[in-house]
């Protein structure tokens, strides 16, 4: 469409192209569509070339259920595009090789059954949607894609009304969100705004998507991040890659701190201390550092318990140490290729022993691995024996020009690994291999690239997988032997460029087989160096008649051979293993003596400690002994016969410790060893503990029963200061009148024993055999003539007061025969002395219980000073002239009950608790 036309005139033509679309969808396919039927009844129409320029116009019947528009130079989508798919369409894709010159806010407009919208242009357009209007009216759009589509500005209602779980605005030039723009999708799960201006908004986002699991902001031009949000409790992954970040602060995603599993930080400007909080990351599995001008690794680390993937590829890391990891590092991949590393701790991988995968780039003329004592004498081979579960190894260095690295000491840290799968050691300073490393171990790739090999015989590469890929280009190898290959299936997999080739008789062999399994063009590369009238030929333009024109013959067969029938053997490359010998000395006490013999590392190191403890819990409970290199005998005190472990730890003078397992060794005394042992000995390891125990027990014991007689005072069972007990026998009913009791002094023993359930008490011990039932019974008993003797005591005040005013009287008037007591209250009062009396004369066997004895009832008598009293005494004789039942509103005899003891007194029982102390 010309560009020259007037404006309104160009949107005039595009309406109208828009309504009648040149491409019309119906039942059959066309040229430009493809209509599919998919299971379920689902029709999917596909649209694709250089003609279709404009949304195509769908036949309402079709019903279609999904629409690809891909590759096809659509610029303007209006309103309304899809008006005949407002019924059926659920799946929209959009993606476009020019730049969408107009999208119009209502060209989804009434797409209620939409769930997933994708629209990516080649480009982003000049003018900006009106993003208000956009997503308006799709209620069931749960997926939205916008890629090079500008947008601009995010109002509060941009999703209001959608089910959006995946949120994904790529290049769409946002500028601004206001505060509320995400708040209503309860349900987000996913947000990418990447390639966004989002540092002047960055804040407000954050405090809108708590509910995220997933955040991706990548090139958004973002220097810090601190979150005001506390809410990121389901966060699982942060990317947050080329951005200019040189702050992330963690600390303030501590809700995260449980959920976070992956942190991707490649390409910003990040240091050593620019990830504050980082050790809190409980749950953080994945760390990717690449591309950072961090010097050191992060601080703290070393705290990340599940961290299993580490990547430091491309920084100025020029160190590692054995604190960068954490003690039960679960680390199983560790990359840092292209990093500026000159240091590295002996001991700085001894706590990966998990992990499988390590890539390591040397930088040119500097050390890789420096002991912490001796430069000189530290070795690859000292880090690899750590290294026991690797798979996968990659140590290079940094070009063909500088070749400065591992040399022929990097084998023995290697041989025997039975795990390992990948090796590549190119760019190295490697001249040979030795016969039969790869002997237990199965390769599956071998690339020994730009290093100095100059031979391999039959052993060399013996072990390796049958179609393994052999890297061997631009070495010094100028021929090998017809066996060399002999354990490969095929040499398409091998690359032999790049080395001085002495084309002779002795490689037709390797010629042919070349050119029947790699093909031709395999040898292009491959020169011949020797003889001089083939120097600089390429393979592939030579024959085996060039090779030996003599005509020799060539070796048909080749005399393997074959590795040792020995286990394979643990790699063991420490640098100062230690003669060690233990020994028990026979004496009162268990000694240990260690005999050492490290004279000949007086030169480097000057003294030497000695950590020892017992096997099984070496790790939380072990003792420390130090001594000068030059003592060679020390003595240890331990308190079992258990197996105790023993670690010699050298020290330098300026340097730290220097541990290995070769140097540790594990005691146990022999059966005759402790046959030998003294009396005393046997005394002190068998004896007293039993001791020990048994004064526990008995401690114990002691407490069990001061607890017992506790409850038992506290339930009244015999916590009397009478120091009396009663029972009633088995055979006889305790309601019935006149019923036969016993009574016992109590015995020294206090306590009662249930009896399976009985819930009678026999026997001379009165305490014994008192079930729970008969003791509520008697402290129901007991609270019944608490009651009565309340009742009684308030008769007798009643009486006395009456006899005194009597007495008044008498003394006034001496011929006054009668007494000024009414004859009724005068006989409901002598009925209840005279059963009062009877009860404190007796005892509880004139109330109809207990047993025979007064003891009690003169005891409780004498308490209330009662007994003996004159003035009961004459009360009795005053009323005995008036017979029973002179009034008729005279009560019944009161009547009889069980005997129970009275409760004892808050006086009595404190002092009963003082006794037992005692």
């Amino acid at each position: 469409m010309p560009s020259s036309l007037p404006g309104p005139l160009l949107l005039l033509l595009l309406l109208l192209s828009a309504q009648h679309s040149a491409i019309h969808v119906t039942t059959e396919s066309s040229r430009y569509c493809r209509l599919e039927q998919l299971p379920q009844q689902v029709r999917m129409i596909t649209c694709s070339g250089s003609e279709v320029t404009e949304v195509p116009t769908v036949d309402a019947s079709l019903n279609a259920k999904i629409f690809y528009m891909d590759s096809c130079p659509i610029a303007y989508i209006g309103p309304d595009s899809f008006a005949n798919l407002t019924d059926s369409l659920t799946f929209l894709s959009i993606r476009t090789t020019v730049p969408i010159a107009n999208l119009s806010g209502q060209a989804f407009r009434n797409l209620h059954l939409l769930t997933e919208l994708m629209v990516v242009a080649s480009a982003m357009q000049p003018t900006a949607v009106k993003a208000e209007q956009l997503l308006s009216t799709l209620s069931s759009l749960t997926f939205l894609h916008l890629e090079n589509v500008k947008l601009g500005h995010l109002p509060n209602d941009f999703v209001s009304g959608t089910k959006l779980s995946i949120v994904r605005l790529i290049n769409a030039d946002i500028v601004s969100i206001e505060s509320s723009a995400f708040t209503s999708l309860s349900s987000l799960r996913v947000i990418e705004l990447c390639k966004n201006p989002a540092s002047t908004y960055m804040t407000s986002l954050l405090r809108q998507i708590g509910t995220v699991e997933n955040l991706t902001m990548t090139n958004c031009g973002l220097t810090t991040i601190v979150n005001p949000n506390s809410s990121f409790s389901r966060l699982t992954l942060m990317n947050f890659a080329n951005n200019q970040l040189t702050l992330l602060d963690l600390r303030s995603f501590a809700s995260a701190a449980k959920t976070l599993k992956v942190l991707e930080l490649n390409g910003n400007k990040l240091v050593a201390d620019g990830l504050p909080g980082l050790g809190s990351m409980s749950a953080l599995q994945r760390l990717f550092l690449n591309s950072n001008p961090m010097k050191e690794m992060p601080n703290n680390i070393g705290q990340l318990e599940s961290l299993e993937l580490l990547e430091a590829r491309k920084t100025l890391v020029s160190n590692i140490r054995v604190g960068d990891f954490h003690e039960r590092s679960r680390l199983y991949s560790l990359k840092l290729d292209d990093a500026q590393i000159n240091f590295i701790e002996v001991t700085a991988f001894q706590r990966l022993g998990r992990l499988a995968e390590l890539s390591l780039t040397i930088p040119a003329s500097r050390v890789l691995v420096r002991s912490v004592t001796d430069p000189q004498q530290a070795s690859w081979s000292e880090v690899l024996t750590k290294l026991p579960a690797l798979r996968n190894l990659t140590l290079s260095g940094q070009g063909a020009e500088m070749r400065s690295g591992l040399d022929d000491t990097v084998w023995p840290g290697l041989v025997g690994n039975q795990q390992l799968r990948r090796l590549l050691l190119d760019y190295n300073v490697i001249t040979n291999v030795p016969d039969f490393q790869f002997a237990w171990s199965r390769l599956d790739l071998l690339s020994l690239r730009n290093n100095k090999i100059v031979e391999l015989n039959s052993a060399s590469l013996y072990g390796l997988a049958p179609n393994a890929i052999v890297q061997l280009q631009d070495n010094s190898l100028s021929s090998l032997d017809n066996c060399t290959l002999a354990g490969l299936t095929s040499l398409s997999k091998i690359g032999l460029a790049g080395n001085p080739w002495r084309c002779d008789c002795a490689l037709v062999w390797l010629l042919n087989r070349m050119r029947a399994e790699a093909g031709n063009d395999a040898l292009t590369g491959v020169l011949c160096n020797q003889p001089l009238n083939l120097r600089g030929r390429a393979w592939s333009d030579l024959t085996g008649a060039d090779f030996c024109p003599s005509g020799a013959p060539i070796p048909a067969s080749c005399k393997m051979r074959e590795p040792p029938s020995t286990p394979a053997p643990t790699p063991t490359a420490f640098p100062y293993p230690l003669d060690i010998r233990l020994a028990m000395e026979l004496s009162d006490e268990l000694l240990v003596r260690l005999t050492i013999n490290a004279s000949g590392l007086a030169s480097r190191f000057d003294r030497y400690i000695v950590r020892y403890g017992p096997e099984a819990d070496y790790q939380l409970r072990n003792s420390v002994q130090e001594a000068l290199i030059s003592v060679n005998s020390l003595v240890f005190h331990v308190d079992t016969l258990q197996r105790h472990r023993f670690c010699v730890i050298l020290q330098g003078p300026t340097s730290g410790d220097v541990e290995s397992p070769t140097n540790c060794r594990v005691f146990m005394p022999s059966r005759a060893e402790q046959q030998q042992l003294s009396p005393a000995h046997i005394s002190i390891a068998v004896i007293v503990p039993v001791v020990a125990l048994a004064l526990i027990a008995l401690l114990v014991c002691c407490l069990l029963q001061r607890r017992a007689r506790r409850d038992e005072v506290k339930t009244g069972a015999a916590g009397m200061d009478d120091y009396n007990s009663y029972t009633y026998l088995d055979t006889e009913d305790p309601n019935s009148r006149g019923a036969r009791f016993q009574s016992a002094r109590k015995p020294e023993s206090r306590r009662f024993t249930k009896r399976n359930g009985s819930t009678t008490l026999n026997g001379s011990r009165p305490s014994l055999n008192a079930s729970a039932s008969n003791l509520q019974q008697q402290l129901q008993q007991m609270q019944q003539v608490n009651q009565i003797q309340q009742m009684q005591l308030h008769q007798m005040q009643r009486i006395h007061s009456m006899s005194q005013s009597a007495m008044r009287q008498s003394a006034s008037d001496p011929f006054s025969t009668s007494l000024p007591i009414d004859p009724r209250g005068a006989m409901r009062s002598a009925q209840s002395t005279d059963a009062l009396t009877s009860m404190l004369a007796t005892g509880p066997a004139a109330g109809g219980g207990g047993g025979g004895g007064g003891g009690y009832g003169r005891a409780r008598s004498q308490e209330f000073g009662l007994g003996d009293h004159p003035l009961l005494q004459r009360s009795r004789s005053g009323f005995a002239q008036y017979p029973a039942g002179a009034a008729d509103d005279v009560p019944p005899p009161l009547p009889e009950r069980n005997p129970a003891l009275q409760p004892p007194k808050q006086e009595e029982q404190q002092e009963v608790y003082e006794e037992m102390d005692v």
